[in-house]
């Protein structure tokens, strides 16, 4: 039986589970984060903890070494190469290896070129591209229409065979690149596989490409590279540690020589005098401890008092001497008498040499230096000699021991009463066994500098060293104590009984801040001896392992803390791991063998993901049934967390079922890597699963995989690899690898003046660093961005040198605009778009967006800068082809968030593009270049929702027409309007599922954007996972999401509820259920960003998420529930509240500016001419009709003849419109005699038939003169603009042709409808879905019917399966989406049928029968869920 004594299990001893919850770490901080700790201290009884172990360690008897006499500035030696541990040795043989797999002459992993991003998807059958392929030979491109199914060998030979001349056997020698960019297409894919392909279809645009001929090695490495690669040092890796002073072979020198001669002074000049003064050795001693970052240890303190004393002859002298008497034969006769003053002085200065010495020894433990202490016992420990000699860990049964010996570096905002250290292991993100405690102490001045002495050792007599795991670390917690004020202490005494009542001392307790140490290194050897640790400040949480490397430290100035680690054995203690038993799937138990209900009870526990809080059951059966669950993938990480411990057999045990357990996907595999699973064979596991991803997948998700460095135990880890390997063999994946490194590194150079393996990254000198964007992992990110660096060729490592430059040239420009006065800031901006011209001119560059976007200029005139409160800037950059790319430079938000939110809606597309559903979702990119800077993409041709609102004034967000007339103004045909409507139909379907998960707020109407082509997508994140925006005390995000009237109003092509309604709802829910299906990829994407220093992505920000995915819930439960959310949205008040407060704002901030546009007429965005449209033949004005849009107007028809034209066609315009019409000639021919239209202001009612009547004439007259004029006038782009037929001509047409002809507009709803049912029978329940009806029949008194249905369980003579939904007014096709439930056994269930029948309630009269449904549910298959439509039919009562 294996021992699970692992965790700190309770007194009771019932669980070993009870006080450790494995995603702790994730949904809650400690108690000591969440509020104020109070201490209570017993004074009368002192013994609170064991009296400490005497420094003398009773293992191994400490071998006292021999005192050294040779000089100082002899102990160190100057050396060409840094001291560098096995972890960084390593990690350069990691590089190296991977280096030479990918070798110059492969041009599969050295493509030297962009291809093409891919993410597959469905298309409907048969769906047809328009192709436009430039090419060398003319300025025509080669047109032709091909499916989107086509390879792009068929695309090349259609283009190859269409030119005039010799067509080459080999097709290799071409290639297609995307039109605008340079970025390629691979042969042997198809064209419906490429984003690019898939943006054209959503976009209605035709897809632009070019042929290439030959290869493009822009970004390939060379043969060059290889040679040079080869023969890469640590020195070209590893970065120097800051700016700070350090200790160096030379200056280090001179202070040896100075305290080497101030020594034998005070030797000589004792000798002579008797005494001599130490002023001047301490001041030698303070200067190296001042060099050596401030730390003077105790050894070195207690020398020097040892020292003074000998140097003023005070104490008592006990040194003897011995002396030899007589020499005879083999022995000596020796006497022994006292030494006398200058022999005392000499005696005290060896020892203060050997102080000295083990002070630097210590600081070169933590730092890469040029010089080696020469004292073999100093040399660095761990040669692979001793690590074969060490004795294993499993064999050594003692404790952990360590002494905590001072803290050093004091910050001046430290003054508690008194100070304890908290000490304790942890392994990944668990605690193991107790919390011990040290004595308190407080801050001691008798050295050079002030410091916390506790000089204790601590035993953890829980943990033997054999059971400690691989990965475990040495965690030491700081606390600063403060008494509470004597009034608080006497209250809280006198509610003690009097008798009874024992002198306790209050204290208010404060973590300072934590240092962390890993037992064992990279070799496995365990650390000893003497270590300087770095304290790091409390928001770096201490649970998130591993341990910092000892190269890594908080931004300066900070605390440090000394301990010692005894070396139990002489060899040293290696950690290994016992040989794991070869399993096969046969060897172990089937799932089916166990009862059906305990299979049920694992599933159900398997299906709620591993973010699951399990109760400790559920822990204890998922471990003691794991043997069962290796062919369930998603029961692994649960069965790995669930375990009880990582040492030994049990490990081995772990091991061999992780080798042959069935292996989740890729994506899943990415949880892993989350710190609570630090075993490295599980995360080589996950790295070896993870490579399996095409790079377009991996990029999706480098974000997180970034962040899961920090997770990794040492820098050499299968991660590293994996992420470093893809970068070489893909450019795209290096890119994107670089800019997430460059961002997540502080803005501070390496040292003065010293530039980054070419490249100078960003400062903020004048800033004050915020130590929350700092992270642990600082040191390797800069491992890795050095490595990737030095490794990707000198092509892409000069391209990215390029991008660094733009940026910081584009971040000047944009603090100069920001701090020029407001009338100057445009021609700051145009001073400002000449530089990064001629920056481009001289050499372009790629933008950072994206590596195959290369541009060569600027189009300075058009460059502008939007009116908020960062002043970001709109640069038009020149492209490739001429092609213009508008991006947005912005300095002084912080723009990971976007990039965040960004991402996860782009993971959420591809998901629903993989399930075959196409939500003509449109994104954008968010880059952030540094902290508070970034790149955005501008999507063009779009208008915010604030601008197309107010275009009906400033209440236009209370109206229910604004969007769609401005969708209508652009797209004039009802072809253009119906894929218009269609698209914005799936967009806001797919954007209210992800700003609903991602609980996006500040959604105000500015907020939200409109492409003309009717896509709609949403912009700013700064406010997510539920962090509303306040007005005051007004919480001004009160929907689940945003849904209006006037987009509900585009949705159903008018006032009334029509099927496209229905249509939007399963949109949303299917987009749901979609990412309800991978939910832990979801929830991946946030655990791996916790710690990432993103604002807002917290611990708790994989909760809130999770809640929202509602992960208990069937489909069908889910699918209501979001209905539910869609009706609570559209019936919010506070929305169109929101945006008109929002409007009113924007007001007062920019005043009524209307925005100059190019448009020829208001009413139409378009300009259109004579040559698109056919010459007019001739108009006339036929009268005019009544119309209610929504108030009475009246329109007059025109009759249009053009030339070649057989059919007239038929327009209807206002007189508004004509008015319009008339002020533009007049404008653009102030000389043209054309009849004068009086103004549209008319005393009393304008709207009269009369009125209308009277402009008749005027219309008519208008006309007559128009046409009359010269050509360059009748026939100008102004007059083909106004009589180009827009879409609500065609409107205004059908009905009243339906008029003439008799015909009721309400038609459709005259039969009698049918039902959506969605029927399942699970966990004991039967769950019915009413989803929708349509069709319904109208009441007698042609009114659509207030419908709501009822449901029995027939036979029930009792009715006591009588349920019904709730009632929904005035709809003919309403949409329900309720669940109704039975709780019957299934024996009971499959003799009844399902009888649901639609009414029409009225309060005034009995309710009226619509038609209902009957279905015998043992006709269907219940374990599964069915959903349909059923026709609606008579059923006798």
């Amino acid at each position: 039986m294996i021992s699970t004594d692992y965790t700190g299990a309770s007194e009771c001893g019932s669980s070993v589970y009870e006080e450790y919850d494995p995603l702790n770490f994730l949904y809650g901080e400690t108690e000591m984060r969440d509020a104020p700790v109070y201490a209570t201290v017993n004074k009368r009884e002192s013994t609170m903890l064991p009296s400490p172990p005497p420094k003398s360690i009773p293992s191994v008897p400490a071998a006292t070494a021999r005192s050294t006499t040779n000089k100082l500035y002899d102990c160190i030696v100057k050396v060409r190469t840094r001291n560098y541990d096995s972890e960084h040795r390593g990690f350069l043989k990691m590089v190296l290896d991977v280096r030479k797999r990918y070798q110059y002459s492969d041009s599969k992993t050295n493509p030297g070129h962009v291809i093409a991003a891919r993410s597959g998807g469905k298309y409907p059958p048969n769906t047809s591209i328009k192709i436009l392929v430039h090419h060398a030979h003319n300025d025509e491109p080669i047109t032709f229409t091909s499916d989107v199914e086509s390879t792009v060998e068929h695309v090349i030979l259609t283009v190859v065979c269409s030119l005039e001349e010799d067509i080459r056997e080999d097709m290799s020698g071409y290639m297609l690149r995307v039109w605008g960019a340079k970025e390629y297409l691979t042969p042997g894919s198809s064209l419906s596989e490429y984003d690019y392909v898939r943006e054209c279809v959503r976009l209605e645009k035709d897809v632009r490409l070019c042929l290439h001929e030959g290869r493009d090695d822009a970004l390939a490495r060379s043969e060059r590279d290889d040679a040079r690669d080869a023969h890469l040092t640590l020195d070209d890796l590893l970065p120097t540690q800051g700016a700070t002073p350090m200790l160096s072979f030379d200056n280090l020198s001179i202070l040896l020589e100075t305290l080497e001669g101030e020594l034998s002074r005070a030797v000589g000049v004792t000798g002579a005098e008797g005494m001599c003064s130490p002023k001047a050795v301490f001041q030698a001693v303070k200067a190296i401890c001042a060099l050596a970052g401030g730390v003077e240890t105790l050894h070195v303190t207690n020398t020097l008092n040892a020292f003074a004393q000998a140097c003023t002859a005070q104490g008592n002298n006990n040194s003897m001497t011995p002396e030899i008497q007589a020499d005879s034969g083999p022995y000596c006769a020796v006497s022994l008498r006292a030494a006398t003053a200058r022999e005392n002085v000499a005696l005290q200065c060896a020892r203060l040499r050997d102080a000295v010495r083990a002070l630097l020894a210590l600081y070169t433990r933590a730092r890469l230096l040029d010089f080696q202490m020469t004292d073999a016992q100093y040399l660095l420990q761990n040669s692979s000699s001793e690590c074969s000699e060490a004795v294993p860990a499993h064999t050594i049964t003692e404790t952990t021991l360590f002494c905590i010996e001072a803290v050093h570096c004091l910050p001046l905002c430290w003054a508690h009463d008194e100070y304890l250290f908290h000490a304790q292991v942890y392994y990944g993100t668990r605690p193991l066994k107790a919390i011990h405690l040290t004595q308190s102490s407080k801050i001691e001045c008798g050295g050079f500098y002030p410091r916390i002495i506790f000089d204790t050792w601590v035993n953890l007599a829980d943990m033997p060293l054999n059971n400690l795991p691989r990965e475990a670390r040495l965690v030491m917690t700081l606390y600063g104590r403060t008494k509470r004020p004597v009034d608080q202490q006497n209250s809280d005494n006198n509610q003690q009984n009097g008798q009874d009542a024992v002198e306790h001392v209050l204290y208010d307790q404060e973590e300072l801040g934590w240092a962390a140490i890993q037992l064992f290194d990279y070799d496995g050897i365990m650390a000893s001896g003497n270590y300087v640790l770095p304290m790091w400040p409390v928001c770096c949480d201490r649970r998130i392992g591993p341990a910092p490397t000892l190269m890594n430290t908080p931004p300066a100035p900070y605390p440090v803390v000394n301990i010692e680690i005894p070396r139990y054995v002489h060899n040293g203690i290696k950690w290994s791991a016992e040989e794991s038993r070869t399993l096969t799937p046969s060897d172990l138990p089937a799932f089916d063998s166990l009862d059906g209900h305990l299979q049920s009870q694992l599933l159900h526990l398997i299906e709620q993901g591993a973010y699951q809080r399990m109760p400790t059951e559920g822990r204890e059966i998922m471990w003691e049934k794991r043997q069962y669950l290796v062919e369930l993938p998603g029961a692994l990480p649960l069965v790995l967390l669930a375990a009880t411990n990582w040492y030994g057999e049990h490990r081995a045990h772990l091991i061999s079922l992780l080798n042959i357990w069935q292996k989740p996907s890729p994506l899943n595999s990415m949880h892993l890597l989350l710190p609570c699973f630090p075993d490295a064979a599980v995360r080589q596991t996950a790295a070896r699963l993870l490579n399996d991803m095409s790079d377009d997948d991996l990029c999706r998700v480098l974000p997180q995989l970034t962040q899961a460095l920090r997770n990794e135990t040492y820098e050499c880890s299968p991660l590293a690899e994996l992420l470093l390997s893809r970068a070489l063999a893909a450019p795209a994946v290096a890119h994107k690898l670089f800019w997430l490194l460059v961002h997540s590194l502080p803005n501070v150079p390496q040292a003065p003046n010293e530039e980054f393996l070419g490249i100078t990254l960003e400062e903020n000198a004048g800033e004050p660093m915020d130590v929350d964007t700092y992270v642990t992992a600082a040191w390797r990110y800069r491992l890795m961005l050095r490595a990737l660096l030095a490794t990707c060729g000198q092509n892409l490592h000069a391209t990215l040198v390029r991008q660094q430059l733009l940026v910081k040239t584009l971040s000047e420009v944009a603090e100069s605009v920001k701090c020029a006065k407001e009338g100057l800031r445009q021609r700051a901006l145009t001073a400002g778009g000449g530089r990064v011209s001629a920056l481009l001119q001289s050499e372009p560059a790629a933008l950072p967006l994206a590596l195959q976007t290369y541009v060569y200029d600027v189009d300075i005139k058009s460059c502008s800068y939007f009116s908020s409160n960062t002043l970001p800037l709109k640069i038009n950059f020149i492209g490739e082809d001429n092609a213009t790319i508008p991006a947005m430079f912005k300095v002084g938000d912080d723009l990971r968030q976007d990039s965040l939110v960004l991402q996860v809606i782009k993971i959420m597309d591809n998901l629903w593009l993989k399930a075959g559903l196409d939500l003509r979702m449109v994104t954008f990119q968010a880059l952030p270049t540094s902290s508070k800077r970034g790149m955005i993409e501008i999507v063009s041709e779009a208008e915010t929702l604030r601008a197309i609102q107010t275009e009906w004034g400033l209440t236009g967000s209370f109206k229910d027409k604004p969007i769609a007339e401005w969708l209508a103004k652009h797209n004039p045909s009802e072809l253009e309007y119906q894929r218009a409507r269609d698209n914005f139909t799936a967009s806001c379907a797919g954007y209210s599922v992800a700003t609903y998960l991602l609980g996006i707020c500040d959604r105000h109407n500015d907020n939200i954007m409109l492409k003309t082509s009717g896509h709609l997508f949403h912009i700013d994140f700064g406010k997510f996972l539920g962090d509303a925006q306040m007005f005051g005390n007004f919480k001004r995000d009160r929907a689940p999401f945003v849904l209006t009237h006037d987009m509900v109003y585009v949705i159903n092509g008018g006032e009334r509820p029509t099927q496209r309604f229905q249509h939007f709802v399963e949109l949303c829910c299917m987009a749901f259920n979609i990412v309800r299906a991978h939910h832990d990829h979801i929830l991946d994407l946030f655990a791996l960003m916790a710690m990432s220093g993103v604002a807002g992505v917290t611990s708790a920000a994989v909760g809130y998420v999770r809640a929202a995915l509602l992960p208990a819930a069937t489909n069908a439960e889910a699918a209501a529930a979001f209905a539910r959310l869609i009706h609570s949205s559209l019936k919010s008040k506070f929305t169109p509240i929101n945006f008109f407060l929002h409007n009113l704002a924007q007001l007062r901030a920019s005043g009524d500016q209307s925005s100059n546009t190019s448009e020829l007429l208001s009413f139409i965005p378009r300009t259109y001419t004579m040559a698109q449209e056919g010459r007019l033949v001739s108009v006339e004005c036929l009268g005019y009709e009544k119309r209610y849009d929504p108030e009475k107007h009246y329109v007059y028809a025109l009759r249009i003849f053009r030339q070649g034209q057989t059919t007239p066609f038929v327009l209807y315009r206002s007189y508004k419109h004509f008015t319009e019409l008339y002020q533009k000639i007049c404008l653009h021919f102030p000389l043209a005699k054309v009849h004068s239209l009086p103004s549209g202001l008319h005393v009393g009612r304008s709207n009269t038939r009369q009125v209308a009547e009277r402009r008749f004439s005027d219309v008519q007259a208008f006309l007559t003169s128009l046409f009359n004029l010269a050509d360059e006038i009748a026939h100008s782009d102004l007059v083909y603009t106004f009589f180009h037929p827009l879409l609500r001509d065609q409107q205004d047409v059908e009905p009243q042709r339906m008029k003439n002809r008799g015909e009721s507009t309400e038609a459709e709803n005259s039969g009698s409808g049918s039902l959506k049912l969605s029927v399942q029978y699970a966990g004991g329940v039967l769950s019915v879905l009413i989803l929708h009806a349509q069709s319904l029949a109208v009441t007698p008194q042609g009114l659509p019917p207030n419908p709501y249905v009822k449901v029995y369980l027939v036979p029930d003579p009792t009715k006591e399966t009588k349920r019904k939904t709730r009632v929904l007014k005035r709809n003919s096709h309403p949409s329900f989406m309720e669940m109704l439930e039975y709780r019957l056994p299934i024996e009971v269930v499959k003799n009844r049928s399902l009888q649901a029948t639609v009414w029409h309630y009225d309060s005034l009269q009995e309710n009226q029968f619509l038609g209902g449904v009957v279905i015998p549910l043992n006709s269907l298959p219940l374990r599964e869920e069915t959903v349909a439509w059923y026709p609606l039919e008579y059923i006798p009562r």
